[in-house]
C-alpha cells in the first residue's frame, strides 16, 4: 500500500472532523458510517487487522458520496475518497490471492 495514501487515511480517521460542516443535508441519508473520518478510521481498521476485509467492508468503503462532498472542505486537501478507493482495491486483491 502507498506510504502517502495509508498516512491520509489514518490522519482523516483521527482529525477533529473540520470537514463535517460540509456533509451534504439533502439527498443522502445522515449516517455516521459515511463521514470521511468514519470510513477512513474503517479502512485503517481493515488494513490493521482489527476487522476483516468482508464484501461488507468493501462495499461500505465505496460509499464515498459524503467524502466527496466534503472534499473540497479538507483544509490538507487530501483525497479521501480517492485514498479509500485505492485502498479496497488493494485489499481486494490482496484477498484473491
Amino acid at each position: 500500500m502507498d506510504q502517502k495514501v495509508m498516512e491520509e487515511i489514518r490522519f482523516c480517521a483521527f482529525c477533529p472532523n473540520i470537514c463535517r460542516f460540509y456533509y451534504p443535508t439533502q439527498g443522502l441519508p445522515q449516517k455516521e458510517s459515511m463521514a470521511p473520518s468514519a470510513l477512513a478510521y474503517l479502512g485503517l481498521a481493515a488494513t490493521r487487522g482489527f476487522v476483516d476485509f468482508t464484501d461488507d467492508v468493501a462495499a461500505t468503503l465505496a460509499r464515498t458520496e459524503a467524502a466527496l462532498s466534503c472534499k473540497d472542505a479538507c483544509p490538507y486537501h487530501y483525497d479521501i475518497p480517492g485514498d479509500l478507493k485505492q485502498l479496497a482495491e488493494e485489499m481486494k486483491n490482496q484477498r484473491r490471492r
